[in-house]
């Protein structure tokens, strides 16, 4: 029995040095091809059962490097209402030739991102181009999103499945919102740092949160919604789903009024765009199948440690209210971006999780897909509601980091 189990450590050390050997040669794949190291190290990292934690991260920050530069390829100029385009770059730019970076955002109550882009002024001898500054800017709460995900998201996962649930959380992720809701896309992955420090560091939580609430001011509505949605009784649960209800019923009356009065002075007149329903209007999106698919699933195939329920209590109640804001134009997607952006694939991963091999079949068909239809088999640049991808860069390039020195 001794042998045998200095076999299985052998084994097992063997088959980590392996992975780890496969990595390395996987970051050098990245400088010649940002989506080919992305979906390999994605698919290797789903089929690789228990490895050292270092081997595991190393992987995790490739894959968070390479989605980044991946959807930092995107057009900047093909599709309407990109705030890159439109709001967050002028501003930079404006912020590096002097203009004023603390109240740039909701009177200063968002100073954050403009310290960020007063950072990055102060960093480099003239303005970065676009796709550099969304690197930047998607590369920070993607890792952040990584962080919270290494510290608390893996805690209460069996050690077999930390690959799997790791591959399937950032690689089924609104990498493309990222680059387009700045301010919201960094706020989100902080909030979810503040909420699972509370029960560890009650100061770090207040830190974090007021951190949070300081990048967007969804932070304070969206902090409720996950502590009720995950820990309240029942009972709180259905007000809140109530008073959601009431708010899409009086929606339309409440933004009039407000515009109406000019009650939140500059900011009043931003609530116009939501009123105009033809925006968007009753528009089934595509998280809307996902949800769907969760919140079947996890009534059979949750995770089933009970330190978890908390996020089926999300998937089930988070998903209703999902659901109901649905007639409101971008208010799903904005009060439950921590839904829809950045824990779908952890969500779905635990929605499977008592038939995770299926799952892992299921995962790596769609990344294999996904390389495929944004490579070899594209017949024009891969797009996504009009952001098209690989405009600045190729998808493969002749030289190393060719996405970087062009």
């Amino acid at each position: 029995m001794r042998e045998y189990g200095r076999e299985i450590t052998h084994d097992h050390y063997k088959y980590n040095h392996f992975i780890f050997i496969t990595a390395l040669v996987l970051w050098g794949v990245f400088t010649i091809s940002p989506l080919l190291s992305y979906y390999l190290t994605l698919i290797i990292l789903s089929l690789s059962p228990k490895i050292a934690a270092f081997t595991r991260r190393l992987i995790g920050l490739l894959i968070v490097l390479s989605g980044t530069v991946y959807v930092a390829s995107r057009g900047y100029n093909t599709a309407l209402g990109d705030d890159i385009t439109y709001v967050y770059y002028p501003f930079y730019k404006g912020i590096f030739y002097g203009n004023d970076y603390f109240s740039t955002f909701s009177g200063g109550w968002e100073f954050v991102i403009g310290g960020l882009f007063k950072l990055l002024a102060i960093s480099t001898e003239h303005p970065v181009d676009k796709d550099i500054f969304t690197t930047v800017f998607v590369f920070l709460p993607y890792l952040l999103w990584y962080v919270w995900l290494e510290k608390f998201g893996l805690t209460h996962i069996s050690p077999d499945k930390k690959n799997l649930c790791v591959a399937a959380s950032l690689g089924i992720f609104g990498l493309l919102s990222l680059s387009v809701q700045i301010r919201q896309g960094l706020s989100t992955p902080i909030l979810l740092l503040a909420i699972s420090y509370l029960s560890q560091s009650r100061i770090k939580s207040a830190f974090l949160t007021v951190l949070a609430i300081c990048t967007h001011l969804t932070a304070i509505p969206i902090y409720f919604i996950i502590r009720v949605f995950t820990e309240a009784s029942t009972k709180f649960k259905i007000i809140a789903l109530g008073g959601i209800a009431f708010l899409v019923v009086t929606f339309q009356f409440i933004v009039g009024a407000i515009v109406g009065g000019n009650l939140l002075g500059n900011a009043s007149f931003k609530l116009i765009f939501y009123t105009n329903t033809q925006s968007e209007g009753f528009q089934i999106l595509s998280f809307f199948f996902v949800l769907v698919i969760m919140i079947v699933a996890s009534r059979f195939f949750f995770d089933s440690n009970k330190e978890l329920k908390g996020w089926k209590s999300l998937i089930t109640w988070g998903g209703i209210a999902y659901l109901v804001l649905l007639p409101i134009p971008m208010a799903s997607d904005r009060l439950f971006m921590v839904m829809s952006i950045f824990m779908m694939g952890y969500l779905l991963f635990l929605s499977f999780s008592k038939v995770s091999n299926i799952f892992r079949i299921l995962l790596i068909l769609y990344f294999i897909y996904k390389f495929f239809m944004n490579s070899v088999f594209m017949s024009a640049p891969g797009n996504s509601g009009g952001f098209f991808f690989w405009v600045n860069y190729d998808w493969i390039g002749d030289y190393p980091f060719y996405f970087w020195l062009k």
